[in-house]
């Protein structure tokens, strides 16, 4: 019988000198710990699990895409995190921005089981499911993601961090392809990046939203990872300022910048959806690549939507520190 060895941590993102905290949850006695570096390889807040162990960044640690990597027995579990530039260190030319909310809006996604999709699962193509999309299948508790259900019909609202989310994984493989998605091909970009030795931090969604262009000035370019769907209104200021002062972007991905969101105090909601608050005003969006653009009054022509878009219904968007919220 397989036996249980799985985990999250409390942050995404951590800079030299921080601690992250790990959850883990397993049936074994004990089981070993090590810390890598990878390269290429229903509505829940909290899931509120004990910390297992701890782990203060080391103050020379290099800027990348690490794991907490579990192993006991023949299970094994990768943890991700991103630890970013520590305050004074001299930057690289270039920064990976990492499509964190992109990766919150798919965390857990279960839409290889939805009635809706029976028809394209019947097809010529066999799906190739993951151990750990079966996993889900076992463990309801886990929610699922911004693209699934509840069994009312109504869709899901929340999407958080604080729970295993088992797709994001160095080594899962999408169902339906049998081939690597969000984290998993976004480490081919930096397989690349280490082989051919280009010197490339790394920094998530979050620590753009939070710090703004002070995060991005001093980087001759910014890369984009694969699926980069998801952002705020703060990031895309952060972006255009970044542009406007001689800042470089290279777009590496597709599907990008379409959905917005906006953070409030406590939770990290999302939704699939133009971002409000109670502060911030509703925006509306076209259904382009650009619908993520800022308030018309605050763009410039970089944002504007292709001629002949149309405009869609408004809707609403919330986000939360530890996840994802969306509202219709």
């Amino acid at each position: 019988m397989a036996t249980e060895l799985i985990g999250y941590s409390d942050k995404f993102s951590a800079a030299p000198g921080e601690k992250l905290a790990f959850k883990v949850s397993t049936d074994l006695p004990r089981y070993d710990v090590a810390i890598v570096r990878l390269i290429h390889g229903d509505d829940l807040e909290d899931a509120a699990w004990r910390t297992d162990f701890t782990l203060e960044v080391p103050p020379n640690l290099r800027s990348g895409i690490y794991a907490a990597r579990l192993r006991g027995a023949d299970r094994e579990d990768h943890i991700p995190f991103f630890v970013r530039p520590g305050e004074g260190a001299q930057p690289a030319r270039a920064a990976l921005l990492v499509p964190t909310l992109t990766y919150l809006a798919y965390a857990n996604e279960r839409m290889d089981y939805s009635p809706s999709l029976a028809a394209l699962m019947a097809g010529p193509r066999p799906l190739n499911r993951d151990p750990r999309d079966l996993y889900l299948v076992d463990h309801p508790e886990l929610s699922a993601s911004l693209y699934d259900h509840h069994r009312d019909g109504s869709g899901f609202i929340y999407a958080s961090r604080l729970r295993p989310m088992t797709n994001l994984r160095p080594k899962y493989l999408k169902w339906r392809k049998g081939g690597p998605r969000h984290l998993a091909g976004d480490l081919y970009l930096v397989d690349w990046l280490e082989a051919k030795g280009f010197d490339c931090d790394v920094i998530t969604d979050e620590d753009l939203h939070r710090q703004g262009l002070e995060l991005l000035r001093d980087y001759r370019v910014l890369l984009t990872g694969t699926h980069p769907e998801y952002t705020t209104v703060a990031m895309l200021s952060a972006l255009e300022q970044y542009l406007d002062q001689g800042g470089r972007l290279m777009y590496l991905g597709g599907n990008g910048f379409y959905w917005v969101t906006s953070r409030s105090s406590r939770t990290f909601p999302n939704s699939r959806a133009n971002g409000s608050t109670a502060a911030a005003p509703i925006l509306r969006f076209e259904p382009t690549w650009s619908t993520s653009r800022p308030p018309a009054e605050e763009r410039s022509s970089r944002w504007v939507p292709s001629s002949g878009a149309a405009a869609c219904p408004t809707t609403t968007m919330t986000t939360t520190c530890h996840g994802l919220r969306k509202t219709y």
